[in-house]
């Protein structure tokens, strides 16, 4: 996978910026460059990242037999709410986040008996933080916090993560993995976002590439705010707007 042939999944694939950064805190900018209209700002991935990551779990119709509730096959499959990055060999599911304890966002249709796990490992593969997630009673988004017992994500690390979504034990019937990164604020940002509105916030994190801090300051605008429409911005900008009206349901 060739850092300049990468693209991202988005409306306009042309439009992602196939240059390399380094990883220095993020700057306070001009309010004027993102508080009218939020744009996802996709930052290049990282050139030395192992497994690509799945976004979505294309056998979203996978059952259990008697032991477990498969989704209808209407339902959208088990789907991770991050971008994708596409190059003509592979795929990237990979975001970028300033929090030490991030909020990852999936979509899943799945409800119980069946039993999820969500798995956070190092680049090298050691395993940070492991924990079961009980399953939503009906099929929508849930939110996966980081607790304060997990040790903040290191600066310009990156870290692979897994939600599997088993019968009742291995192998998965359906997971989805993806790359977080944590990108640090200076602290002139940090003053200057203090300041903000929600709104704002979302679209200073948004301008910015933090897509995890962005889509978490939306969805509790969603939740506060039924006319704001950063959670639908952000999801359409990273091709998944078919996901926009799906209900959080464990935020």
């Amino acid at each position: 996978m060739t850092l300049p042939s990468l693209l991202i999944a988005v409306t306009l694939l042309s439009s992602f910026p196939a240059q390399a950064q380094e990883n220095l805190p993020v700057e306070a900018r001009p309010v004027a460059s993102f508080r009218d209209t939020l744009v996802f700002a996709a930052p290049p991935p990282p050139p030395n990242l192992g497994a690509p990551g799945q976004r979505s779990d294309g056998a979203g119709s996978r059952g259990c037999g008697h032991v477990a509730q498969a989704p209808a096959a209407t339902t959208a499959p088990l789907t991770a709410l991050i971008p994708l990055y596409e190059s003509p060999d592979t795929t990237l599911a990979f975001a970028k986040t300033s929090a030490e304890r991030p909020t990852l966002w999936i979509y899943v249709p799945y409800q119980p008996p069946n039993i999820a796990r969500f798995i956070l490992q190092t680049s090298a593969g050691e395993t940070v933080y492991q924990t079961d997630v009980e399953l939503p009673e009906a099929p929508g988004v849930i939110g996966l916090a980081l607790p304060d017992t997990v040790p903040p994500l290191a600066a310009a690390e990156s870290y692979h993560w897994f939600f599997n979504v088993y019968c009742q034990s291995p192998p998965p019937l359906a997971y989805v993995e993806g790359w977080i990164q944590r990108e640090a604020l200076s602290s002139e940002a940090a003053a200057q976002l203090a300041q903000l509105s929600p709104p704002e916030q979302a679209n200073f994190y948004a301008a910015n590439g933090l897509w995890h801090d962005a889509l978490t300051t939306a969805a509790a605008l969603r939740q506060s705010h039924a006319s704001d429409s950063s959670w639908n911005d952000l999801l359409q900008s990273v091709g998944l707007q078919d996901l926009a009206v799906e209900p959080i349901v464990d935020f």
